[in-house]
């Protein structure tokens, strides 16, 4: 046997020289539990586009698409600035925490009832299936 074919013989691939197995216990350190949701079709499932609001002001401020899944808000659009997201409820408003990135909002909560603001211009949305 040459000396080539001895090195091929002992190839390591780099996950085994790292210590991973090859099973998904150790993947599932990396990756977060909806991405194994994926398999059955369960994530998809659970986004719901169900919002409503006024599209001429939400076209002047920026905003394109809102929609949920069971544990978050989304909001995407294409902002000058970024507007100052609150929730209403009961009629009261709060200003609300939120993470913002690539024009997309997302508040770790369902909300049925909000809007965005900047200066004086606003735009309100609410779920059309509110549980209200």
């Amino acid at each position: 046997m040459t000396r080539a074919n001895t090195e091929q013989a002992k190839f390591v691939p780099w996950f085994a020289k790292a210590g991973a197995a090859c099973s998904i216990v150790p993947i599932a350190r990396f990756v977060s539990s909806s991405i194994f949701a994926l398999k059955g079709g369960g994530y998809p499932g659970t986004l719901q586009f169900d919002f409503a609001w006024d599209e001429p002001k939400g076209k002047e401020l920026g905003l394109k698409q809102i929609w949920h899944d069971d544990k978050f808000t989304y909001l995407r659009g294409q902002f000058q600035e970024t507007p100052a997201l609150y929730e209403v409820k009961d009629g009261k408003p709060s200003l609300i925490n939120f993470d913002f990135s690539n024009g997309l909002y997302t508040v770790p909560k369902e909300l049925d009832r909000g809007y965005l603001a900047i200066g004086k211009q606003k735009v309100e949305f609410h779920r059309t299936d509110e549980r209200n």
